[in-house]
């Protein structure tokens, strides 16, 4: 009869250790190359976003429509992303009519 070798102590904790450290590797290179994950800053975007909301926002390649929801932060001075909403694209023509008592915005 053959004998099995007794199990190393600790080798099924190593091996628990070596999945944890390569599933936050695998986290850390999709969120660092493909997501973001944004906090919505003010209140300009209430009620669909109330402030101190989180997204995940897909980073790759996308053009966006009029409607959806975008993150400017490549040319703001604020220091932070801002949340924002597309209502017109290249070569549309757009009017604003205030609606404040009173004057004009």
């Amino acid at each position: 009869m053959e004998q099995s070798q007794p199990a190393v102590r600790g080798q099924g904790l190593l091996e628990w250790y070596e999945a944890l450290i390569s599933a936050a590797l695998v986290l850390v290179l999709v969120f660092s190359f493909f997501f973001r994950i944004i906090q919505v800053d003010g209140e300009s975007m209430v009620p669909t976003l109330e402030n101190g909301d989180k997204l995940v926002v897909w980073g790759a390649g996308y053009e966006p429509q009029r409607g959806d929801v975008v993150i400017v932060d490549s040319y703001t001075s604020y220091g932070r992303p801002l949340v924002k909403r597309v209502i017109a694209k290249g070569g549309d023509t757009i009017s604003i009519r205030s609606s404040v008592a009173g004057g004009a915005v």
